[in-house]
């Protein structure tokens, strides 16, 4: 199954998240790919926005992982762009995270695809698209 939403505004990204949104009971990890800039966080952001959420959610790079509560949910966004290798992701608590029944979302998630059970998890392209606001999405592989 792959979706793709093509040139979308990025001030219309609504439309996206509630896609995505739609999805989350079947695949709670979401791993998301884009150069730096592409709207990884901002998306994340909308998504969490639409679920009610209104904490601040700010790219967990330095970090690593921001957790976001829900009335229902518990909600990781990993930003694993600073990790070197696999054993620093289980150093902060990774297979917890990515094992439970919680919402993840995962920024720059190379070092833990062997990792992940495909049936959980699905994957978000994003480039930039015609002009600098849009952005194309590739959802699914």
């Amino acid at each position: 199954m792959q979706k793709i939403f093509e040139n979308i505004e990025i001030d219309r990204i609504s439309i996206v998240s509630e896609y995505i949104i739609s999805i989350l009971s079947q695949k709670p990890i979401l791993l998301l790919e884009g150069n730096l800039g592409a709207g990884k966080t901002t998306l994340v952001k909308e998504i969490c926005k639409s679920m009610g959420i209104y904490t601040q959610s700010n790219s967990p790079t330095f970090g690593i992982v921001n957790e976001y509560k829900s009335e229902t949910k518990v909600i990781y966004h990993l930003d694993l762009y600073r990790l070197k290798n696999i054993e620093e992701f289980w150093m902060i608590g990774g297979s917890e995270i990515i094992s439970g029944e919680n919402i993840c979302f995962v920024e720059w998630p190379q070092i833990i695809y062997e990792y992940i059970d495909p049936k959980s998890s699905i994957n978000i392209s994003i480039t930039t698209g015609n002009s600098p606001n849009q952005r194309t999405f590739i959802i699914g592989s």
